[in-house]
């Protein structure tokens, strides 16, 4: 069954089945490359790291493989016969440097990143009178004015503030009770 068994007379094998003849007539000779050349070692037939001195068989009875001289290859090295390169189509040029470029056509989703958005909110009621960052994407610095606005609120917190604030200054000469009165007047109107 394809095992690498002779035997000089007529036998049939464990299976019952005949061994084929064999001629002289049929038997390759050696070819002239080869046969000048000197057997350095043989390989295992697997691709296996084992080699050997002398002719053997490997587990599954497999004969090693002769290696001539000018053959053997390195364990960094391929070597490919010239009519395998030829029927696989192998092409090759010299090395240089050159810029290589592939373009990439892919589908992408573009979305904002997350952790660097932030959402403004206003702690009073009122509106915009000017706009001053007025485009998707535009880039803002901390403490960079987005806006102006307008708040009746803000404007009547501002005025008590003022108010409170000058009465405080106003009242420096009056007695000290006076004075703390108007002096929390204007910390809770800066408060607001």
């Amino acid at each position: 069954m394809g095992l690498p068994d002779t035997s000089p007379t007529p036998k049939k094998d464990s299976m019952g089945m005949d061994y084929i003849p064999v001629y002289e007539s049929e038997v390759a000779p050696p070819t002239p490359a080869t046969a000048s050349k000197r057997i350095l070692f043989y390989r295992n037939p697997m691709g296996l790291p084992d080699t050997s001195p002398t002719p053997k068989k490997d587990s599954m009875g497999m004969d090693y493989i002769p290696v001539y001289e000018g053959e053997e290859t390195g364990g960094d090295q391929v070597r490919i016969s010239p009519e395998k390169v030829q029927k696989l189509g192998v092409r090759t040029e010299a090395a240089r440097r050159r810029v290589l470029s592939r373009p990439v056509r892919a589908v992408g989703l573009i979305a904002p990143d997350e952790r660097r958005l932030f959402t403004v909110t206003a702690r009073f009621e009122g509106w915009i009178e000017r706009l001053l960052v007025n485009s998707t994407g535009q880039t803002v610095k901390r403490g960079e004015p987005l806006m102006a606005v307008y708040s009746p609120e803000l404007v009547s917190a501002q005025r008590e503030y003022l108010l409170a604030s000058g009465g405080l200054r106003s009242l420096r000469a009056s007695s000290p009770e006076t004075r703390e009165g108007m002096s929390q007047l204007a910390e809770t109107a800066l408060l607001r």
